[in-house]
């Protein structure tokens, strides 16, 4: 949507006014509704700011008037909300926010999300729309880029028997440290008892 699709006028003395005194009809009316101040975006809860002196809001921070229905000319204040600049974005784009979207929250911000198959253990996960989603984790990625490491085994630790299933290295072989340090000392020892009965 460009600049100038949206309506404006001349407010003299209003808050949002620019330096010719114009001012975005949408903002005037979501102005008058909610006051000045602090406010918090409808969609992620981010705390945003009104913009004085013009312009209408494009840093970080700054308050973005939205339209639930997404009609620029209905400016009735019923349909105007608070927003932070990339929900309003994502709202206005191909990958816009509706009701009932998977989402998920990165750094405070809500994201569309898609789901998807890890290419590594196979077990479906979430990640946000405009990202690569080809691993749930950083571990199934390092699997994977690892060709030493298998993605999916089963095996039974040496020392307690018990059967694992999951993503290991081929090297595993034990259920943690204790299983392994308990292994390695019982080893030694019936080496070093068999040795001092040869001798």
């Amino acid at each position: 949507m460009g600049v100038k699709k949206y309506k404006y006028k001349a407010i003299p003395g209003h808050p949002l006014a620019g330096k010719h005194n114009w001012v975005f009809i949408h903002r005037a009316v979501l102005y008058e509704k909610i006051g000045p101040g602090e406010h918090r975006c409808v969609w992620c809860g981010v705390a945003i700011n009104w913009r004085t002196g013009g312009g209408r809001g494009a840093f970080k921070g700054d308050l973005v008037v939205d339209h639930l229905d997404r009609d620029i000319h209905n400016n009735s204040p019923e349909n105007l909300v608070p927003s932070c600049g990339p929900c309003n974005s994502l709202r206005s784009s191909k990958g816009r926010i509706a009701d009932g979207d998977l989402v998920v929250f990165i750094s405070g911000q809500k994201i569309r999300a898609v789901r998807f198959i890890c290419q590594s253990c196979g077990k479906e996960s979430i990640g946000q729309l405009r990202g690569v989603n080809k691993y749930c984790s950083r571990r199934c990625a390092s699997m994977e880029r690892r060709p030493e490491h298998s993605c999916y085994r089963e095996f039974a630790c040496l020392c307690c028997g018990r059967e694992h299933k999951g993503v290991f290295s081929k090297r595993k072989k034990f259920c943690d440290a204790q299983c392994y340090e308990s292994y390695r000392w019982d080893t030694r020892g019936r080496a070093a008892l068999k040795n001092s009965k040869v001798a």
